[in-house]
């Protein structure tokens, strides 16, 4: 095997030991199968399992000792606590979160876009007794799941967003999601930002809304982008709540509360660009 070869499957092994990484991370606390992780890598279990190997030994996995499954580990922690924030004035933007979750007594998500995916960087609880909480902070899901999924993929063109749709289309419908059904959403979604915001706005484009039961049915989610001027949108915030505290007229009333917050943080996150 000459040094080329040699090059090329080390990057293979790589890639697929990062596509690991991210499985898992999507999975959360509560782990993930060997079985699992072959049939969403479509890797072989003998590949996964020598990776998931070399991943425990390294520290970046942990295997759970009493159910087998497999989660982040502590060097997975620690690289993060090293590493350069993406967004510099998070500090800033949880108290906006914080207020929101006050003023609306639901819980509230500050979403991420990260290539393909969604992870959760924070979230508050509001005050009203009864609490579904559908997302975790540094979960990673799929683009297109729950509100914020279809928020973000209407800010997209549309070829975009089928493109990457097509691309995340086997780890949606393992979550329940209907793609066709999402589509639709997106052009509702893009129809009412458009009917919302016939002109810019002072920061950035229009920002987007939508409406959807997410990956539980019982809780209805409403989500807005971020405007981000020029680029696409990569941060959004959600409010989630029971279905039976989400009537179109509260709704409506919660988009005007999504739009002050959305703008407030688009100006504490674009005063570091």
């Amino acid at each position: 095997m000459n040094s080329e070869t040699k090059n090329l499957a080390g990057a293979q092994t790589l890639g697929r030991a990062i596509d690991l990484l991210r499985l898992i991370a999507a999975y959360g606390d509560d782990g993930a199968r060997l079985l699992d992780l072959a049939q969403a890598s479509g890797y072989s279990r003998t590949t996964v399992h020598r990776l998931l190997k070399r991943l425990c030994f390294e520290r970046l996995v942990a295997q759970d000792p009493k159910n087998k499954r497999y989660i982040l580990g502590s060097l997975t922690f620690e690289l993060g606590m090293a590493a350069r924030a993406p967004i510099r004035r998070l500090s800033f933007l949880r108290t906006e979160i914080d207020t929101l979750a006050a003023k609306t007594k639901d819980t509230v998500y500050l979403i991420m876009r990260t290539g393909d995916e969604l992870v959760c960087l924070y979230l508050a609880e509001g005050a009203y007794p009864i609490r579904d909480r559908t997302f975790e902070v540094g979960v990673r899901r799929p683009l297109g799941t729950g509100a914020v999924g279809v928020a973000l993929l209407a800010a997209m063109k549309d070829e975009e967003s089928r493109a990457l749709l097509d691309r995340n289309v086997k780890w949606l419908q393992k979550l329940g999601v209907d793609t066709e059904q999402l589509l639709d959403q997106v052009a509702l979604a893009r129809y009412n930002g458009a009917v919302r915001h016939r002109t810019k706005g002072s920061i950035g484009h229009p920002t987007y809304g939508a409406v959807g039961n997410g990956t539980i049915d019982s809780v209805t989610g409403v989500a807005m982008t971020v405007p981000a001027y020029d680029k696409n949108p990569y941060l959004a915030v959600s409010i989630g709540a029971i279905t039976l505290r989400m009537p179109q007229t509260r709704i409506a009333r919660l988009w005007k509360s999504l739009e002050t917050t959305v703008r407030r943080i688009a100006a504490i996150d674009l005063a570091d660009v």
